[in-house]
């Protein structure tokens, strides 16, 4: 290389050593001072609260609540309680279990799991969709999380940083895929990745998040995951497969037979491991 081209080169990249300098002190300095510390507003602990058994299950999506309490307690789907914008069906035949749904979106689904593990639960399962950004997974497949990863603001307040992993309980998620196989379900354990911007999946997200081992996408289970671990209580989850984005090409297939197909395993899989001595 002549010297024209080193002057031209040098202060360029000098810059940019300093730059990575930069941000790798910064992160050091905001490590340290994001230690998660109690929050001042805390879930209400009133007279009328309920005793909450040790397992809840948490539901995305209003149909497969529906479906799951249809189940459980025939004709009972709008005689739940209210909880913020949910409803939550605890008893349902059995003492120790409780379902709540909908829930949607990473900060709401931690406000959910901080009430109920100040009510009393110690492990909370969850039920979701989400779509493929592998081409070794395709709709109707069910995935059990191994880890997620942070692209969510709610794991932030809790002493995670964005573009973190965070995983399960490893023992619960376990337990969930044989429940799950034992119901005659192909079960794959695989990482995902959650989002806060589900119209801001874009090409370069996918390929970046699919680069570091991410099967799919979905949108809670990187803060369930992540305040579970802060509150010290079990949490897992099992996703199944709506839609596919592998390829930068979106292909829905909500009305796909496979996709009804999981879902219906899944919520009888749920329904059966409500209040079952088993979970613990």
């Amino acid at each position: 290389m002549n010297m024209r081209c080193r002057l031209f080169v040098q202060p360029e990249t000098r810059r940019r050593r300093l730059y990575r300098r930069g941000n790798r002190a910064r992160r050091k300095v905001e490590r340290v001072a994001t230690v998660p510390e109690t929050g001042v507003v805390r879930p209400v602990l009133g007279r009328n609260h309920p005793g909450l058994g040790p397992t809840v299950v948490l539901i995305s999506s209003e149909s497969d609540l529906r479906a799951m309490i249809d189940e459980r307690a025939p004709g009972e789907t709008d005689s739940g309680r209210r909880l913020f914008i949910s409803r939550m069906y605890a008893g349902l035949g059995v003492e120790n279990s409780t379902v709540i749904g909908p829930v949607v979106g990473a900060s709401y689904a931690a406000m959910l799991l901080e009430t109920v593990v100040a009510w009393g639960a110690v492990r909370v399962l969850y039920f979701g969709w989400c779509g493929a950004v592998s081409e070794s997974v395709s709709i109707g497949d069910i995935l059990v999380p191994t880890k997620a990863w942070i692209d969510e603001g709610t794991s932030l307040h809790y002493g995670r940083f964005s573009g973190d992993a965070c995983p399960p309980s490893k023992s619960l998620s376990q337990k969930l895929c044989r429940w799950i196989l034992e119901e005659e379900g192909n079960c794959l354990q695989m990482p995902v990745w959650s989002t806060d911007g589900i119209y801001r999946e874009t090409p370069r997200k996918i390929r970046h998040f699919s680069s570091r081992g991410a099967a799919a996408v979905e949108m809670e289970c990187s803060a369930l995951f992540t305040v579970g671990r802060f509150l010290g209580v079990e949490v897992a989850a099992v996703l199944v497969v709506s839609d596919e984005l592998h390829g930068c090409e979106w292909r829905p297939g909500f009305r796909d037979e496979r996709f009804r197909s999981s879902r219906r395993k899944v919520q009888a899989v749920m329904s059966n491991l409500c209040g079952l001595e088993s979970v613990s």
